[in-house]
């Protein structure tokens, strides 16, 4: 999809953060845990301070039985340089990750 928009329009546009997310748990849903992946790195690599989407993609990854260190370090790294967050959904998010990795 990235190659056609940039072939039409000649460069890349970003996706709203609502329009990946959305297809990404819409993926998830369906069982379609490596596209929901996909979605979701997309939604990464366009807004990563977003780190909740980490852990959407933790859950995936979990699903499809993956190694997830990676992706738990790239979703603590976010998470300690985003101030998108509160101080209390930081601790929200990171009560998150311990559940999601259980």
């Amino acid at each position: 999809l990235e190659q056609q928009i940039r072939s039409v329009y000649g460069a890349n546009l970003n996706f709203s953060l609502g329009i990946l997310n959305g297809k990404g748990w819409s993926f998830y849903n369906e069982k379609q845990y490596e596209k929901a992946i996909q979605a979701w790195e997309i939604l990464m690599e366009a807004y990563p301070n977003f780190s909740e989407g980490y852990l959407y993609i933790l859950r995936a990854q979990v699903q499809l039985k993956q190694d997830s260190a990676k992706t738990v370090s790239a979703f603590k790294t976010s998470l300690a340089g985003s101030g998108f967050y509160s101080g209390e959904e930081k601790k929200e998010l990171e009560a998150e990750l311990k559940e999601i990795l259980r």
